[in-house]
């Protein structure tokens, strides 16, 4: 984030941020296990907490960066069938309440949220989860409500509950999966009408194709105020919402924020910086829960032979969106480092 700002006379255009991702990991079919802080709510919790204040800093006025925390709510739930939609999640109301709501709770009341984003899924809750009686309980084509489409959760439980003033933003293309793939709005118009509704304020993708009525996600919105949908009221609500994160980033000065604006001072020479470098060092060696050590394998030293077998030796695997890194330290660097190798 401060690579992002760094050496700008003004406010930089782009610091909205779509982490951390903080879904709790029930089933490994998901296939975004390694984005996440892992299966338990109240560690993830913490630490996303703590994610939060780092990004956006403690200036009384401005904020460095926009946290996002994702994905609001129960994404990868137990009965996902994909890692993108269509994704039915059917959870007991004592799961969700334990599991997926927990960490945002502590979040919502640890951290200025000024952001979050709404998840692909739709959401079932039941009294209690029986894979034998799902189809009843949550009847087809969508088993249940779009969370980006669902009041009971992005207002009644965020905003009412958590205290949420933020803005909520749909997940890549998971407003118009309301109705091309859940099934549960019956055009592009009624999908946009019903995030809006719902507490949704702005959705990531969209639009219309060419300039045409062929309108998607939020850009169907004109047509859904045509049809008496929604009204220009409540998207001004919408607007008012994302203006104020605005404002916060500096963007609406009238100098860019670079007169008071801390952020905007920020010098090249912090990227990749030898302190930054330890941090993310110590940070990853704090990381590592050792579970055995029998043998006294560890800590290696150069006396030792060790045999760095398979092509991922030679690879640094980032998971999705790692970025691009200026160095990269993989299995066999760091382990020759160490001690001596048979390859």
């Amino acid at each position: 984030f401060e690579q992002s700002g760094a050496n700008s006379s003004v406010a930089p255009p782009a610091l909205t941020c779509f982490s951390p991702q903080i879904n709790i990991v029930r089933d490994p079919r998901w296939g975004r296990a390694q984005e996440t802080y892992g299966e338990d709510s109240v560690l993830t919790g913490r630490l996303a907490a703590g994610y939060i204040r780092g990004m956006q800093g403690d200036h009384p006025r401005y904020i460095q960066a926009v946290a996002t925390p994702k994905h609001f709510d129960a994404y990868a739930g137990a009965s996902s069938r994909g890692h993108r939609s269509p994704t039915e999640v059917v959870v007991s109301w004592r799961d969700w309440l334990e599991t997926d709501t927990r960490h945002w709770a502590h979040i919502a009341a640890h951290t200025q949220m000024l952001s979050t984003m709404c998840s692909y899924n739709t959401i079932c809750w039941v009294d209690s989860y029986d894979p034998h009686t799902v189809s009843t309980q949550c009847p087809s084509p969508s088993h249940g409500t779009p969370a980006c489409t669902n009041p009971e959760l992005l207002t009644h439980v965020l905003r009412s509950e958590l205290g949420f003033s933020g803005y909520v933003i749909g997940d890549a293309g998971a407003i118009k999966f309301a109705q091309t793939d859940h099934e549960f709005s019956p055009s592009q118009a009624a999908a946009a009408a019903e995030a809006l509704q719902a507490g949704a304020d702005m959705a990531l993708g969209g639009g219309c194709a060419n300039g045409t009525s062929d309108c998607s996600s939020m850009g169907a919105l004109p047509l859904a105020i045509a049809q008496s949908l929604v009204t220009e009221n409540m998207v001004d609500k919408a607007l008012e919402r994302i203006l104020k994160v605005r404002f916060k980033l500096g963007l609406m000065d009238l100098d860019g924020g670079s007169g008071m604006n801390p952020y905007t001072r920020i010098p090249s020479s912090v990227i990749d910086s030898a302190e930054h470098r330890a941090v993310a060092l110590d940070a990853a060696e704090r990381a590592v829960v050792l579970l055995s050590n029998s043998a006294r394998t560890l800590p290696l030293n150069s006396k030792m032979s060790v045999a760095v077998v398979g092509a991922k030796g030679g690879v640094a695997g980032l998971g999705d969106y790692g970025g691009a890194k200026k160095q990269y330290v993989y299995k066999f660097k760091g382990i020759t480092k160490h001690a001596m190798y048979l390859m």
